[in-house]
Formats: C-alpha cells, sequence, structure tokens
C-alpha cells in the first residue's frame, strides 16, 4: 500500500481552534491491477486526532483524485469520510448504468 500527500489545508473549528487537515491518495496493487482509496488526517499541534481511511473506491485513479478535490474544497472531516465515501460509490454506480439522479419537487 502506498499513500500519496493530495493536499493540505488549515482550518478552524467551530471553537476557534486551529487544525491540519491532509488528504491522501491511497494506492494499492496486487497482481496486475491497481486500487485506489483515499485517507484524511485531522491534527492539532498535539498531533494526530482523528484519522480515517477507505482503500477500495476505484479502479480508476482520476475519478478517484477528482472524489478528493471535492473533499479538500469542502474541507471534510475524518468522522464524515465513510458516509461521503458511500455517496461517491453509489454515484459511480449510477453512472456505469447510466442512471441518472432527478430531483423531486
Amino acid at each position: 500500500m502506498e499513500k500519496t500527500l493530495f493536499c493540505e489545508k488549515q482550518f478552524l473549528d467551530e471553537t476557534g481552534r486551529e487544525f491540519r487537515l491532509a488528504y491522501w491518495l491511497i494506492t494499492r496493487s496486487a497482481k496486475r491491477e491497481r486500487t485506489y482509496g483515499v485517507a484524511v488526517e485531522k491534527t492539532d499541534a498535539a498531533g494526530i486526532c482523528e484519522w480515517d481511511a477507505f482503500c477500495g473506491l476505484s479502479q480508476e485513479r482520476e475519478a478517484v483524485e477528482a472524489f478528493l478535490r471535492r473533499l479538500c474544497r469542502g474541507t471534510a472531516l475524518p468522522t464524515e469520510l465513510a458516509a461521503l465515501c458511500d455517496d461517491f460509490i453509489s454515484e459511480q454506480e449510477c453512472a456505469e448504468q447510466g442512471d441518472s439522479v432527478l430531483a423531486v419537487s
């Protein structure tokens, strides 16, 4: 497994404490296949506070990198990663099936 730093940013929580968020691209190689995943790490001055990862999101690196860009833009936290990965997987499945998601008024 290989972990590559994709994006870093600073943010303030609701109490005004400063944290660093790091978004990682995870690459796993098995035989001739590669799968890509993501990790989000939240640290403060004392060290790692929260961390979560999802390793098998897709075999398409570009799709996972686009997902990482969205996570970084939205300041996603480790506690939100599981739900966001579920949404990503659902989006990918819909795209593969040619389905579209329509909003109901």
